[in-house]
């Protein structure tokens, strides 16, 4: 696992970016403190749908986060929808995938994030 980059704001962070559809870079894992929040950041330039998904359970479904996951929200503008995860628990860890479809295909990304105990 690499070691947590850090944004100005100081929030853990892993990019993805897509690029038509496409993802044009890998996002690094992240590994960080219970209690700390992270930003997994995912974009699109199209009007293709994105959804977020922790393991094979729905965190966002393109318009609003699901209610089991009260501590994510998705921030952003003009395409981006970074999972922004608060006071991250033991819970939080795994596999994120960001996927953006359109009618014809799908594609996704995964973040693996890894907590532990301050």
């Amino acid at each position: 696992m690499k070691a947590i980059r850090y944004s100005n704001d100081g929030m853990d962070i892993a990019d993805i970016i897509l690029c038509r559809g496409y993802l044009i870079d890998k996002p690094d894992n992240v590994a960080a403190v219970s209690n700390s929040n992270v930003i997994l950041r995912c974009a699109r330039n199209s009007s293709k749908a994105l959804s977020w998904l922790h393991g094979d359970t729905t965190v966002f479904n393109g318009y609003t986060v699901i209610q089991s996951y009260p501590r994510c929200s998705v921030v952003g503008r003009e395409g981006r929808y970074d999972l922004s995860i608060n006071s991250l628990q033991m819970q939080d860890a795994g596999m994120y995938t960001c996927i953006v479809t359109d009618s014809s295909k799908a594609t996704a990304q995964v973040v693996v994030i890894g907590v532990y105990k301050q």
